[in-house]
Parts: structure tokens; C-alpha cells; sequence
């Protein structure tokens, strides 16, 4: 295992360096060759000429429904107390960089009526 660690890990390059000279004559110039377009002007048909004219034939048919739905009992919601309301509520506190909070709520009572 060690060797084949060995063997695996030798810089291997294939190519050498090159020597090759390039020479610039001018500046590239891109030309883009003449597209050859298709006439051609698809065949529409008139708006009056695609109704088919269709019959239909559906016989009446009476089906017999044996099926009577059974009465459903409705359902009675329980009485629920309600939270008691306080009249005032205060939250103060003090947090980073000097920002102090301070909330003040006035309510008034649940009214009976």
C-alpha cells in the first residue's frame, strides 16, 4: 500500500514547454456569413369553416335512489369562562447600547350587557 502511495503521488507532466513563435499580421476582423431565410406563409383556414355541425342523441333514463340520508343531531358548544381583563398592563426593561423600554396599556373592564 505504501508503494503504490509512492507511485501515485509523482508529478507527472505531459506536455513540455513550448517554443512555438506566433506572429500577428492584423487585427481579427469577424465576419458573419449571409443566412439563408425560408419564405414560406402557413396555411390558415377561415375562422366560419372549423364548426362541425354535431347531433346528439342522449336518451332520458329515470334512475331509482333508494338512499335516504339519516338526521344528524347537532352538536352543543360547551360554555367557555373568559379570561379575567386586567385594567393596566406594564412591561419595562433596560437592554444593550443605553435602550431602555418602557410599555404602559389602560383597559377597561369586560362590559356585561
Amino acid at each position: 500500500m505504501v508503494l503504490t502511495m509512492i507511485l501515485f503521488s509523482i508529478n507527472v507532466v505531459a506536455q513540455g514547454e513550448l517554443e512555438d513563435e506566433v506572429v500577428i499580421i492584423k487585427a481579427y476582423k469577424p465576419i458573419l456569413a449571409d443566412a439563408i431565410k425560408n419564405d414560406f406563409n402557413p396555411y390558415l383556414p377561415t375562422a366560419g369553416s372549423l364548426k362541425p355541425e354535431v347531433s346528439y342523441d342522449i336518451p332520458t333514463k329515470a334512475l331509482k335512489v333508494t338512499y335516504e340520508p339519516t338526521r344528524i343531531k347537532a352538536l352543543s358548544m360547551r360554555k367557555i369562562k373568559p379570561e379575567p381583563i386586567q385594567r393596566v398592563y406594564i412591561k419595562a426593561g433596560y437592554g444593550n447600547f443605553a435602550s431602555p423600554l418602557l410599555e404602559v396599556y389602560f383597559n377597561s373592564l369586560r362590559n356585561k350587557k
